[in-house]
């Protein structure tokens, strides 16, 4: 009995101290916002999907489920401006990028924190996609926190995933703003 005591003892003293006080087991970001979701429009002002972001331990998980957009691969990017006016979305900014990377995640000299995967439409015009990214934080007081408030973008081709400024993704085709959500 006493030897487990110390075993747990040891194994507590070793977790991380957000961990513990926090409360939020397996999310290593203490003051993190629990979930931002974007909703989505497209270039013709029709409802295009949403994404949610939530933090998972180091990693934010980024859910998108689209809609109403044509088929075929596209880029998807953070940009810095929460701005989203179709139908070309003028004011989106540069690529979400508080480390001054590079373009691409291919890049060996580093990307833009909001470089994500290209996404693949299908015939229906419809896409689900997860991804697990370390280079954006939920977290109120990192410079890679998305928690201020920037927009995430569709664009009308993919991504090179290597060519500055923009790997050639073309122009915007459905936007939404990161808000706070439930």
């Amino acid at each position: 009995m006493r030897f487990a005591a110390i075993v747990i003892a040891i194994l507590l003293l070793a977790l991380p101290a957000r961990w513990v006080i926090s409360g939020r087991h397996g999310n290593e970001c203490g003051d993190c916002a629990t979930r931002l979701v974007a909703e989505l429009r497209n270039s013709d002002d029709d409802d295009a999907g949403t994404v949610s972001f939530q933090q998972i331990g180091p990693n934010l998980r980024i859910k998108l489920a689209l809609k109403n957009l044509p088929p075929g691969q596209h880029a998807v990017y953070l940009h810095t401006n929460p701005v989203c006016a179709p139908p070309d979305f003028p004011n989106i900014g540069a690529h979400f990028n508080p480390d001054n990377k590079e373009h691409g995640t291919l890049n060996p000299y580093g990307h833009h924190n909001g470089d994500l995967p290209n996404i693949l439409v299908g015939a229906d015009r419809t896409a689900d996609a997860t991804f697990n990214v370390s280079s954006i934080s939920l977290g109120t007081g990192y410079p890679n926190s998305i928690y201020r408030g920037e927009s995430i973008v569709i664009h009308e081709m993919p991504d090179d995933l290597i060519d500055n400024p923009n790997g050639f993704a073309g122009k915007a085709i459905a936007c939404g703003i990161v808000a706070t959500g439930g």
